[in-house]
């Protein structure tokens, strides 16, 4: 075999083992005298294997390849895709102090499912969501820190909503899954060159849409634009960075769009976080198996609540009462807190206390 060969394999293999795990990401950390190769298997990175430092350069550029990147591009960051088996990867390229670091993420488009109860909702919350759906225009949003599984949320709404007399088009950074009937633009929310979502946002409106998805809502000039959407006659789901359903509000406010914006605007605001399942094959947090590589955890799902808007919620937020009002009020309707959420999953053997405890108090 020659040492060509024998790179294709490693990358190959590499690949393969990734999938074969559901791994979500794959990092080639460069160290001082060898690579390392770690898997993210449920939101944890765990080792994989070392890599001798010679078959660095070659199994890098086998990667960049695959992805139609430059070869001879060391210093500046690259970034791209492709496609492995029915996999899409995405790959990012950085030069670090011992070398080019890359990182795979991995979609796997063949079985990823977006239908709201294999996400982790409830029947209840996702009655709560298909009734939120109903407005034809308006102001939707999925709340949570990074990694919280928001897009696969806004996914699964958009699926819900999708139809052949709608128009629908989204505004990512990156795009991560593709579907047929949806209009899906590439943005550059860093701003260095491309269309940023604030231009994109602009751009889409001329375009005649009935719904928009904006991948994040992260200044003050998309939440204007986004509203005064959302006042015009579009339904318009985005993402925030906020602890819990009701801190959207004050989010919101502090990015200057007025109270009385808000509660003409606002219609279902979802908070969620992602926890680990404990493995059904062996059933047990404790000890493991082959199945969960002996975690005792195999797969992840949410823990989440849906804030609903009705009149009487939208004039506590028009008349700037404390968000404690909010929440006791959107309680008493019906809304089930992300810890009791959380509760309610482990008294169901699906994920344990510690790993409730942890997401909702990271």
């Amino acid at each position: 075999m020659s040492n060509e060969d024998n790179v294709i394999e490693i990358v190959s293999s590499i690949l393969q083992r990734a999938i074969s795990l559901d791994a979500s990401d794959i990092h080639l950390n460069p160290l001082k005298d060898m690579l390392e190769v770690k898997f993210r298997i449920d939101g944890l990175l765990c080792h994989y294997d070392f890599l001798k430092k010679n078959l660095e350069p070659e199994v890098i550029s086998r990667l960049k390849i695959l992805s139609g990147l430059k070869i001879d591009e060391h210093r500046r960051p690259q970034d791209g895709r492709f496609k492995f088996q029915d996999v899409d990867v995405r790959i990012s390229i950085i030069l670090s102090c011992h070398g080019e670091r890359v990182v795979l993420r991995l979609l796997h488009n063949g079985h990823k499912s977006f239908a709201l109860n294999e996400l982790g909702f409830s029947e209840s919350s996702e009655k709560r969501i298909k009734n939120g759906l109903l407005n034809h225009s308006g102001l939707i949003l999925c709340t949570g820190p990074t990694g919280s599984g928001k897009t696969s949320t806004l996914y699964s709404l958009l699926q819900i909503l999708s139809s052949e007399t709608k128009s629908i088009v989204t505004l990512e950074d990156p795009v991560e899954y593709l579907f047929n009937d949806i209009i899906q633009i590439q943005v550059s929310s860093s701003g260095n060159g491309g269309l940023s979502f604030v231009s994109g946002l602009r751009s889409v409106l001329r375009q005649d849409p009935n719904i928009i998805m904006v991948g994040e809502i992260r200044d003050e000039e998309t939440a204007r634009i986004a509203v005064n959407a959302a006042l015009t006659g579009h339904l318009v789901l985005s993402t925030l960075h906020t602890n819990d359903a009701t801190s959207a509000i004050p989010r919101l406010l502090d990015m200057g769009i007025p109270a009385y914006l808000l509660g003409a605007t606002l219609r279902l605001v979802i908070a969620q976080r992602l926890v680990r399942e404990i493995c059904q094959n062996c059933n047990t947090s404790a000890g493991g198996c082959d199945v969960c590589l002996h975690t005792g955890f195999s797969g992840r799902t949410s823990i989440n609540e849906v804030l609903l808007f009705d009149d009487e919620l939208l004039e506590i937020i028009h008349r700037q009462c404390p968000l404690s009002n909010l929440r006791q009020a959107a309680e008493r309707k019906g809304m089930v807190g992300m810890k009791e959420d959380g509760l309610a999953k482990v008294n169901n053997g699906v994920t344990t206390l510690g790993e409730v405890i942890k997401a909702v108090h990271d």
